[in-house]
């Protein structure tokens, strides 16, 4: 992307460094053509990778190229002690007409005190993402500036760090984009809103502007949705979406094609795979998160020793669908008590335990696989893009590559919450410019 350096040594003045050819096909584009000041510089010339612009700004529209060649007559500074390490993004975006969304995912709350910290209701992995004309340019989760682990709180560092890593603010910035709207139902969050991001945006400290017109709350499974299908660079794929709940529901099925989503199939908190996969935990003596240790604990047990116990907490139905017979995390550990001790955490495992772990990780596969053959079937579609907590399964996402159900599968790297900061402002970049 175009590196926009600020020139300390001449006031009022600007430089643009062309650093691939991307680059001169954007000014080539424009005729260089720039409002400068009230004046327009007009004059297209031939551009190569490594020159570098000057805009002196003073009114009369002078502007020089720092190569052997003059863009417009010499009337600005010729010589100039050119750093090229800040950036001035603001102008550059004025220029060249540059989309820039900031896509974010946490609490709405800001932290106050270290117990904050932890009352984030259902939010978990914020994160915030800059992304640029399409392109990400800087991405990361909260987590790893607090080095607390799965952290909901509202990702004031997260943004700071996407913004200084491109040397912009947030003033710099079109649309700030939220991966969740607030949901329905019991699950609804009536509390989030834009004027509420706006506000904690104001109380961190980012920014001392009301930014309530620049926020866009995107649906959390469109998010996680558009995470995966849009990097994804297909022309038509199915786009699955599973985890624990997001925007009161557990999931989505849909048809990706010419960059857009139709719904085929949302999935009801009822029937949440990734709530299903999460009950075996405390039974395992695990905590919220492991899900990732029942599946690598799976790989020491027998499924068939378990099937007999698990296959009663849910039943496949006609075109794809499924539920669960035990609504509770209660009801199921009375259902596994004959079939030993529950193990407690810092004890060892016993077979039983590997065994139960490897019968839950049969069950998860065989629902999604039963899922996924219904849509492909019916759509004709044999592409996949795969996002959301329950596509952090790599065992399954392995067997489902080697069954040849589909000839291509796309699955986010950060299909977690996380991810709903890119797919968010992915979103809202595409509607945003057409």
């Amino acid at each position: 992307s175009l590196a926009v350096p600020s020139v300390s040594s001449v006031e009022h003045a600007e430089v643009f460094v062309l650093h691939d050819e991307r680059d001169v096909r954007k000014f080539d584009a424009l005729c260089v053509q720039a409002v400068l000041d009230g004046s327009v510089v007009v004059s297209p010339v031939m551009l190569s990778p490594g020159d570098a612009l000057f805009f002196d700004g003073y009114g009369d529209g002078a502007v020089s190229k720092q190569t052997s060649r003059s863009i417009v007559g010499q009337t600005g500074p010729e010589h100039v002690d050119m750093t090229f390490h800040a950036a001035h993004a603001s102008t550059r975006g004025r220029l060249l007409n540059v989309m820039r969304v900031l896509g974010i995912n946490g609490y709405h709350e800001p932290v106050t005190s270290y117990f904050s910290e932890w009352g984030t209701k259902w939010f978990h992995d914020a994160a915030a993402v800059l992304v640029e004309d399409g392109v990400v340019l800087a991405a990361v989760e909260e987590e790893r500036l607090t080095r607390k682990k799965h952290t909901g709180s509202f990702p004031a560092r997260a943004i700071d760090f996407c913004l200084s890593a491109r040397g912009i603010s947030l003033d710099d910035v079109d649309h700030i984009a939220v991966g969740e709207e607030g949901g329905h139902g019991a699950y609804r969050d009536a509390e989030l809103s834009a004027e509420k991001i706006a506000h904690t945006l104001r109380v961190v400290g980012l920014t001392k502007t009301d930014l309530t017109a620049k926020i866009r709350l995107v649906e959390h499974h469109v998010a996680h949705a558009m995470s995966a299908f849009l990097p994804a660079c297909m022309d038509a794929s199915l786009v699955v979406t599973l985890d624990g709940f997001g925007d009161g529901i557990a999931g989505s099925v849909s048809l990706g094609q010419g960059g857009k989503l139709e719904t085929l199939r949302r999935i009801e908190v009822e029937q949440s795979l990734g709530n299903f996969y999460g009950a075996v935990l405390p039974y395992l003596g695990y905590s919220a998160f492991d899900e990732y240790k029942v599946m690598g604990l799976a790989s020491y047990g027998d499924p068939t020793r378990a099937r007999h116990l698990v296959s009663q907490i849910y039943e496949l139905l006609p075109e794809g669908a499924y539920r669960f017979r035990i609504a509770s995390t209660n009801e199921l550990i009375r259902l596994l008590g004959p079939f030993g001790p529950p193990r407690f955490e810092g004890t060892p495992f016993l077979q039983h335990h590997m065994d139960l772990a490897a019968g839950f990780q049969e069950a998860f596969e065989r629902i999604v696989i039963h899922l996924l053959t219904h849509f492909r079937e019916t759509t004709g579609v044999r592409s996949l893009c795969f996002a959301g907590g329950c596509a952090q399964n790599s065992v399954f996402n392995g067997r489902l590559a080697a069954s040849g159900l589909f000839d291509a599968i796309y699955v986010h790297p950060a299909s977690n919450d996380a991810g709903t900061a890119l797919g968010a402002a992915l979103s809202v970049a595409q509607v945003a410019s057409g």
